[in-house]
């Protein structure tokens, strides 16, 4: 290892140069394999690392650069907070580079959310805010209209990204339902958020947000029969010229209000500058950190909650609208066997989700198989981590047909993780019942009849499934009561909708 380390403090003492650091993940993504592979390796990896940023002079990119590496390797609060105090002391930014490291750090919150301490949220709130009073003081803002088409609504997405990507198929229905039930003019916004060149840094293992340039020149986008107005924001949100050339757009549509189905957002919070904005979550069991006048939650809010909250909060139940069945599989074609109890793990982050925790619980199933459904790249790692994977599981990838894979399965089983949602009622509707901890989306989207409080309880639900037939079918009629329950949203939409209009907020 000290071979490695001595290359990277060498790395990163070199003048900045893009060559330099694609050096030195050379050598940093090494060790993460030997850290994976070896779990004792990784005290010795991170004191290496620290003595390098603790005694070498660098870059303030270096210093950005190694410090989220130590941030991937160890997921600790620690160095979290370190790069954001490093970034607001750096007198060499620009307002792209902290939008950019924003939506990096956002996006480790969101994938880590046992990471994250008060602290750390101050700090992150100030870089947005820098980032945001940057923007808006570039930026020329109408001024609030009183006289709006009522009639007309923007329903803006960070990134519109096809039916498949959850947020875009909540962009959809939410229209739907607008356009549909309320009788309003829809204009669909792609925001295109995170998917900028400018300002991107090197950071470790940085993710962009997809862009779909074929939706630029699309004025109209049609979807089970209602056709919507659509517009795609340029390449480069993150500067004042795109920006200004949305707000110039929603301006001249001049909405009754704009719904933004995202989490917290600089382009939503300037927009509700000039016209209301409710922010619609897309981790829905959060409170969304926003600066619009007003945000959905699908849940019980608290007092709290509503209290601590610069938006009005509005209680809208979580609902979603199935997509078609594609085809039947066969477990043989899925490599399974049919003989197994085949637990179903669904997710578009598995490498976050798919903890050692997790796996260690899920290794004292007697007869069950783990299939594995979504993004996961370091599966190859896990089976070697946890060598009784080989034979307990299989890992499909990404799938178009969800619900018909589900088919195969026995059990959705949903580890401790924010996000997700939806998969569970396409499970629901496949014919399984499901088991979550009760933390995250998962959890408040199957209801209260499949959540426990720890994985040792999940174990034990897990073993009745198997062996209890009375309870598997009661609980299956329970989850096919949750999945029509949660598949008729439009009436709770548009309750939550009017109680926007009627608040004393809504000008």
């Amino acid at each position: 290892m000290k071979n490695r380390i001595d290359m990277i403090r060498e790395y990163l003492q070199r003048p900045v140069h893009i060559q330099n650091f694609i050096e030195a993940e050379q050598c940093i993504e090494s060790i993460e394999r030997d850290i994976k592979n070896a779990r004792l390796y990784a005290a010795d990896a991170e004191n290496a690392l620290l003595r390098i940023l603790q005694e070498t002079q660098m870059h303030d990119l270096c210093f950005i650069y190694l410090t989220s590496a130590l941030i991937a390797l160890t997921h600790k609060t620690q160095y979290l907070s370190l790069l954001l105090q490093g970034v607001l002391c750096s007198e060499l930014l620009t307002t792209q580079n902290l939008e950019f490291i924003y939506k990096q750090v956002a996006g480790i919150v969101f994938r880590h959310p046992d990471i994250v301490n008060d602290e750390v949220t101050e700090l992150l709130n100030q870089v947005y805010q820098c980032v945001y009073q940057e923007l808006k003081s570039g930026i020329r803002i109408p001024p609030k209209r009183q006289q709006r088409r009522k009639e007309r609504v923007v329903v803006m997405t960070a990134n519109f990204l096809g039916e498949r990507h959850a947020p875009t198929h909540s962009t959809l229905e939410r229209s739907f339902i607008l356009q549909r039930n309320a009788k309003k003019q829809v204009m669909i916004v792609s925001a295109t958020e995170g998917t900028s060149s400018v300002g991107r840094i090197p950071f470790f293992h940085a993710y962009i947000s997809n862009r779909i340039k074929q939706y630029d020149a699309l004025e109209q986008y049609t979807w089970q029969g209602e056709s919507f107005g659509f517009y795609q924001a340029g390449e480069n949100i993150n500067t004042v010229s795109e920006l200004q050339n949305l707000v110039d757009v929603i301006a001249d549509y001049n909405p009754y209000y704009v719904m933004y189905v995202g989490g917290r957002s600089y382009v939503a919070d300037l927009i509700n500058e000039f016209c209301p904005v409710v922010t619609v979550s897309t981790v829905f069991s959060t409170i969304p950190n926003c600066n619009t006048a007003f945000a959905m939650i699908g849940r019980k809010i608290t007092e709290e909650e509503q209290s601590k909250s610069r938006a009005e909060l509005i209680e809208v139940p979580f609902s979603f609208e199935l997509t078609e069945k594609k085809r039947n599989y066969s477990r043989e074609e899925l490599g399974i066997s049919e003989d197994a109890f085949v637990l179903a793990v669904v997710g578009n982050r598995l490498d976050a989700d798919v903890s050692d925790l997790f796996l260690k619980y899920m290794e004292q199933t007697t007869n069950c198989l783990l299939l594995f459904i979504g993004g996961f790249e370091a599966y190859p790692d896990r089976v070697i981590s946890h060598p009784w994977l080989r034979d307990h599981s299989v890992a499909l990838g990404h799938v178009s047909d969800v619900m018909g894979v589900l088919e195969c399965a026995d059990l959705y089983v949903n580890p401790i993780r924010l996000g997700g949602g939806f998969s569970v009622i396409e499970g629901f509707h496949a014919g399984i019942p499901a088991v979550s901890c009760r933390y995250g989306d998962v959890s408040v989207a199957a209801g209260e009849d499949f959540c426990v409080d720890s994985y040792e309880a999940m174990l034990s639900v897990i073993r009745k499934y198997q062996t209890d037939k009375e309870f598997y079918q009661s609980q299956l009629q329970r989850a096919k009561a949750r999945e029509k329950e949660i598949t008729d949203g439009s009436a709770g939409l548009l309750k939550g909708l009017q109680q926007m209009e009627q608040s004393p907020r809504f000008w």
